[in-house]
């Protein structure tokens, strides 16, 4: 009886342990995705800011030039 739960014990452990590395293994997966996404963010700030920029600026010119016709 004892022989057979030492058994268990062991496996258990041995599990555990492979529990323990495919967590360590899962984690540093989420850290690298959570580092993407913020890559992925900063990008498309970086993007989006540079596009509004260019539409301001065809928006100043077209009012420059509509206010220039009515005058």
């Amino acid at each position: 009886m004892m022989s057979a739960l030492e058994g268990q014990v062991t496996n258990l452990e041995e599990s555990m342990y492979g529990v323990n590395e495919t967590l360590k293994v899962v984690e540093g997966r989420t850290d690298e995705l959570n580092s993407m996404r913020v890559q992925l963010r900063d990008y498309m700030a970086e993007a989006l800011g540079a596009n509004l920029d260019v539409l301001k600026e065809a928006l100043n010119t077209t009012m420059v030039d509509q206010t220039e016709k009515f005058n």
